[in-house]
């Protein structure tokens, strides 16, 4: 991952869970981050799978506003100060090659969302299966380049299915 020109930070081997896929490290997170009853936030419209895996952990999901870049960070952040829905304790997103959108959130929404959950005191799962699959110019890097938090805020979500092959139910955790 290191060398990836995508990869804008060097990937420590003590930064790096190896599981069976980016659902499993949704899971994981899942798990280790929340709690019956919490809230989380996905975009909407999100890729399809990770609902039963946020309702397995008896979770609350929310739907935020999406755009043509993602995520609107702007409008989660407004949502955020007027208390109109529960806060969350854990946030999903796809910025890269977004499934079903096919977006990509640009570097200052990235960056802007890793600020906001620091600010309000939640996790972000990013499910980054995607993010190696570019032709031509790189994405911008994984959420996780963005987090400077002492504890960290990003739990970044990888497989090896998407790039790989197919069939390969192996993927990675960076947090």
């Amino acid at each position: 991952l290191s060398k990836e020109p995508c990869y804008t930070d060097p990937v420590k081997p003590q930064e790096l869970y190896i599981g069976y896929g980016a659902s499993h490290g949704l899971d994981v997170a899942c798990t280790l981050f929340t709690k019956a009853g919490d809230t989380v936030w996905v975009e909407e419209p999100s890729y399809y799978l990770v609902r039963q895996v946020l309702i397995d952990h008896r979770l609350n999901i929310v739907g935020v506003p999406t755009d043509g870049q993602g995520m609107d960070v702007a409008a989660a952040a407004r949502l955020l100060e007027r208390g109109e829905i529960p806060k969350p304790t854990l946030v999903y997103v796809i910025p890269t090659y977004h499934n079903p959108m096919g977006t990509v959130m640009p570097a200052d929404r990235r960056a802007a969302l890793v600020e906001l959950a620091g600010q309000h005191n939640f996790m972000i799962a990013s499910d980054e299966a995607y993010h190696l699959l570019h032709y031509g110019a790189a994405p911008p890097p994984p959420l996780a380049c963005y987090d400077r938090s002492s504890g960290g805020r990003v739990v970044s979500l990888g497989s090896f299915s998407k790039v790989l092959a197919p069939g390969i139910k192996l993927g990675w955790v960076q947090a």
